[in-house]
């Protein structure tokens, strides 16, 4: 299993406290809102298991409520439950496709699983669905970069480069991208005429 470095650990963690609620997105049944809110206040206080208590209550109250499942995969993703979220935001994506958000955390927790094909595909869907999204396109140079492909997230680093300019963890994947890049093309070029060192 992939273990998060430190920065990514951050970043997660950023994004989750950021996205803990999705009551906006609709309007939920009144008993089941204020499950969702109970839910996103303990994700704020940093209570994961007690957001997921109560955003399993709402699944149960209302069970084709696409953000309570997406919700209680968050929550789950930051439990470390790995394969309980990754089931939570798949049936959320399932009841509906649009779900803000989902394809994101999908990637991230199919990532941190090993499965990089998959947390790929996500990640490419959600920028497709959000181009312009910077956690995404972060999310996806960095699953590029640790399956080895560093040439593929030159693109996506350098996009989030260049919305987020002053974002410290971006700058630093997008020159372990280029830097890695660099790397390949030399031992390549070696391969291909060492003399032209």
């Amino acid at each position: 299993m992939h273990r998060f470095t430190r920065r990514e650990m951050v970043a997660a963690a950023t994004l989750l406290f950021s996205c803990g609620a999705v009551l906006a997105q609709s309007s939920p049944p009144q008993e089941v809102a204020v499950l969702l809110r109970q839910g996103a206040e303990a994700m704020q206080a940093g209570n994961a298991a007690e957001a997921e208590t109560s955003y399993r209550k709402a699944t149960e109250a209302a069970p084709d409520f696409a953000p309570g499942w997406l919700d209680l995969g968050l929550a789950q993703l930051k439990e470390g439950k790995l394969v309980d979220a990754t089931g939570s935001i798949r049936h959320a994506l399932t009841l509906d496709p649009s779900v803000h958000g989902a394809r994101l955390f999908l990637g991230i927790a199919e990532y941190q699983t090993q499965h990089v094909a998959a947390a790929v595909a996500d990640l490419e869907q959600a920028q497709q669905e959000d181009p312009n999204n910077v956690q995404v396109l972060m999310w996806l140079g960095i699953v590029e970069m640790d399956s080895g492909h560093p040439e593929k997230a030159t693109a996506p680093l350098d996009h989030a480069a260049e919305l987020a300019p002053n974002d410290v963890g971006i700058l630093d994947y997008r020159v372990q991208a280029h830097m890695a890049v660099a790397r390949q093309s030399y031992t390549k070029l070696y391969q291909l005429d060492p003399g032209s060192w």
